[in-house]
């Protein structure tokens, strides 16, 4: 071979590999992409967190706005957390402190904003965002159910039915039950013919005491229809809470884990007890409106068709006990933001999402028994679940002004 071709061919080759190893590091800058987005390195000196935070702790009525929640039950919960909060930092960044991720999930719950605009203005990433948020209402759950929506006992539900009779002069009463639609991200399998109301929802099912707290919450949730399910005492607030779901609203309970707890005798009911100053004896019940089913652990109205006035006065009773659910409901849709919009996320982190604001609901009357908590928009018409065609307890509310 001519030893001139052969060098040209040598040459031809080298140049050859030369240029593809050259676009290949090209290439491979091309796709690399900076760890933090170049506006938030300034997080630290510009974001909302060092700007706002300090000075609202000096204007508690600023704070209770922003938070939802009193500077004193704040550092409360924040001790709570704070161990399970805490990042480990790194040579390459510094890691967000644990006060700053709760504030930043109390902050997107309270809004319901996007994860983009919390993003935008703490100078974070869109996924650290949702990330935290989903992260700290994990922890809420875990930290908090033990001490502020624990298993109910039968001393528990005692106290419970004895708070019934003194608040609401109903007796045998354990709590209420009810359900409300929260609107979550539609999944890309879901038929468009389920829809509720047009929109994609779960449903959230409480039983609550005579004080607004939550005894039971359930996140009820099918192929098309989530709904969350809750037990509320006599202080509004929550016993139990569980996501259940159904194709229709009277599927609801039945599909709920609270179904099968009580269809089992496996929720501590007290055993039957004498009414007030008589010799009748009577199981303990749960009260709820027409669209739940007549068990013996579960009273409803009668229709409102042709009612005699003992009837009516009994439809009056048991709806003056299941408002308690209804008050509890508008206060938890009130100081959370989050329940009245969208949930971007999929089903499993919006489910932790409405579960955690229900243990926060809990533990702020808890905590802060004194304070008054009253949201400008805590008049909100919440997505309620019934049938309004048999919804015997609106019209037992007509009968407020008669004698009982």
């Amino acid at each position: 071979m001519d030893p001139c071709l052969f060098k040209r061919n040598i040459l031809k080759r080298n140049l050859f590999l030369y240029e593809n190893s050259f676009l290949k590091f090209r290439l491979l800058r091309a796709k690399r992409r900076r760890w933090v987005a170049e506006e938030n390195l300034q997080r630290e000196e510009l974001g909302e967190f060092i700007h706002l935070y300090q000075d609202l702790r000096k204007n508690p009525e600023k704070f209770l706005e922003y938070c939802r929640m009193s500077v004193e039950c704040f550092d409360l919960l924040l001790s709570k957390l704070e161990h399970k909060l805490s990042k480990q930092t790194t040579v390459c960044r510094r890691s967000i402190s644990p006060t700053e991720r709760l504030i930043v999930c109390l902050r997107y719950l309270a809004t319901g904003t996007s994860f983009r605009s919390i993003a935008l203005t703490f100078r974070m990433g869109i996924s650290t965002v949702g990330m935290i948020v989903v992260e700290t209402c994990l922890a809420l759950w875990e930290e908090l159910q033990a001490y502020y929506m624990p298993t109910p006992t039968e001393n528990h539900l005692r106290n419970v039915i004895h708070r019934f009779l003194i608040r609401y002069n109903f007796p045998n009463c354990f709590g209420a039950i009810g359900g409300m639609h929260c609107k979550i991200k539609c999944p890309s399998n879901l038929i468009r013919s389920k829809y509720y109301k047009k929109n994609f929802s779960v449903i959230l099912q409480t039983v609550v005491d005579a004080d607004h707290r939550f005894i039971h919450v359930e996140v009820v949730g099918g192929n098309f229809s989530v709904i969350l399910q809750t037990v509320v005492d006599a202080d509004h607030r929550f016993i139990h809470v569980e996501v259940v779901g159904g194709e229709d609203n009277d599927d609801t309970f039945a599909s709920s884990t609270l179904y099968k707890l009580l269809e089992n005798n496996q929720f501590n009911i007290p055993a039957s007890s004498h009414f007030p100053n008589s010799t009748i004896r009577a199981p303990n019940v749960l009260v709820g409106d027409s669209g739940f089913p007549l068990k013996t652990y579960l009273m409803r109205p009668y229709p409102r068709c042709n009612l005699m006035p003992g009837k009516e006065t009994f439809n009056h009773r048991l709806s003056t006990a299941t408002q308690c659910v209804e008050t509890a409901f508008r206060s938890l849709v009130g100081r959370w933001g989050i329940l009245t919009r969208q949930i971007d996320t999929n089903m499993d982190n919006g489910c932790v999402i409405i579960k955690a604001t229900c243990m926060l609901h809990n533990f702020i009357m808890t905590v802060d028994q004194q304070r008054n908590y009253t949201c400008d928009n805590t008049i909100l018409n919440y997505r309620k679940v019934g049938n309004k065609n048999k919804n015997a307890t609106s019209a037992a509310k007509k009968l407020v002004g008669r004698k009982a």
